[in-house]
């Protein structure tokens, strides 16, 4: 079968270089890959994949893009981890120096029914600090000892290094240990986030007024890639979980 990539007007030749959308169209995955940093729709179809997503404005000094959604199920995932009243008082925290990040905001944004059991919290000021503190324990929440050793982030050593992170506490549910909570002090929440996060499509932020994302196609498409000599163990495990949730992930 003759297969032509529509970007660069090649044959594809090899399965194994290829990538495909979801509108099932097929590309060189090089050709793809540098076609979807600056684009939102197929270059074929034309296929606005902005279904549950209303965009609203350019990337904010080139980083993150202000989106905001047809469909925002923010508040109802909230309620597997807090009562009505506390998730009234917790989103009077949310703010610009308070925000939730990684898979909770990801299946918000794309309006996904996938189960998460964890919200990874980043405060870059003292005072939001304690304030968040004290609520989770008023709220049945206990913190983990050893929080900073069972964190999951792949670059803790790299973030420690720039002196970016200067706690991690990690806080499980009473009532249920399988429903947890990050709360990351750090000096810059956006620079953690932007920075030293290995996949674009996790790098979006809640502040509780507004969705920003980092790569909106990538997001869209549900397609990301990672360089081979950035693969550890835990990277390996999370684009396994990624894949499993329908995210092509290659490895370059």
């Amino acid at each position: 079968m003759d297969l032509t990539c529509s970007i660069c007007l090649e044959e594809i030749t090899n399965f194994n270089t290829k990538k495909t959308l979801s509108c099932e169209h097929m590309f060189h995955k090089n050709c793809i890959n540098n076609y979807i940093n600056n684009n939102y729709k197929c270059p074929i179809c034309r296929n606005d994949k902005s279904s549950n997503i209303i965009i609203n404005s350019t990337k904010e000094l080139n980083l993150f893009q202000k989106i905001k959604l047809k469909n925002n199920s923010f508040v109802d995932k909230l309620k597997k981890f807090f009562t009505i009243p506390q998730l009234l008082e917790f989103m009077t925290y949310l703010n610009k120096n308070t925000i939730i990040s990684g898979s909770f905001i990801l299946s918000t944004i794309l309006n996904e029914d996938y189960s998460n059991n964890d919200i990874d919290i980043y405060v870059d000021n003292e005072f939001d600090y304690i304030r968040l503190l004290k609520f989770l324990v008023r709220s049945k929440y206990t913190l983990n000892d050893q929080s900073i050793n069972n964190i999951a982030y792949n670059y803790l050593d790299f973030l420690n290094s720039k002196n970016l992170i200067i706690y991690v506490d990690t806080f499980f549910n009473n009532n249920n240990n399988s429903i947890k909570i990050d709360l990351i002090y750090c000096k810059s929440n956006t620079q953690v986030i932007c920075n030293c996060f290995d996949l674009d499509i996790v790098k979006n932020y809640y502040d509780g007024y507004n969705f920003y994302v980092y790569n909106l196609t990538k997001l869209l498409y549900k397609i990301d890639y990672i360089e081979n000599n950035r693969i550890t163990e835990k990277v390996k495990n999370r684009i396994i979980k990624y894949r499993n949730r329908g995210f092509n992930i290659d490895i370059l």
